[in-house]
């Protein structure tokens, strides 16, 4: 087992954010494809999966990188998009009933191995911080070693259009 050395201000602060160890996104839908990310607060890491349907074989999955490890330098960029994102903010449930098929998505807050908060959306965004969660699984996928466009995550032009 690793030892970490863990410091209690290595964990984000304020709200249901600071309580937790863990969080989870995980994304998929037509046709199929779907990818989850996990960063680990204790343990300043970042594991993601790819599953690709249909291209080039139906059974094909990138292996999920396990784990990659933030420098001090990447926890503080980490900790940023998560502040800018504002997740305790978010509603619990995103939906848009006008589109038939899409993207649904889901984000967890885990305490230790409690789940602690789910928001799950349905071709539905929050409006303000999902550009901080989109840039930051860009961010995670660079440091993992995947092209800059790996991630699926949906790019919202929500948080450009508060700005204006």
């Amino acid at each position: 087992m690793i030892d970490y050395d863990i410091d209690e201000d290595d964990v984000p602060q304020g709200g249901k954010l600071a309580a937790a160890t863990r969080i989870v996104y995980s994304q998929g839908g037509w046709p199929g494809s779907s990818e989850t990310f996990e960063i680990d607060f204790l343990a300043r890491t970042f594991n993601c999966e790819f599953k690709i349907v249909g291209d080039p074989d139906p059974d094909y999955a990138v292996p999920a990188i396990l784990p990659c490890r933030f420098s001090d330098c990447e926890w503080e960029k980490v900790t940023a998009f998560l502040a800018e994102a504002d997740i305790d903010g978010w509603e619990d449930h995103y939906s848009n009933p006008e589109v038939c098929d899409g993207t649904q998505w889901t984000f967890s807050l885990f305490e230790g191995k409690k789940e602690t908060r789910r928001i799950v959306g349905s071709n539905a965004w929050p409006r303000i911080g999902w550009k901080a969660i989109a840039e930051l699984t860009d961010f995670a996928c660079g440091l993992a070693g995947f092209p800059p466009d790996a991630s699926m995550v949906f790019h919202s032009d929500a948080d450009e259009a508060e700005e204006e």
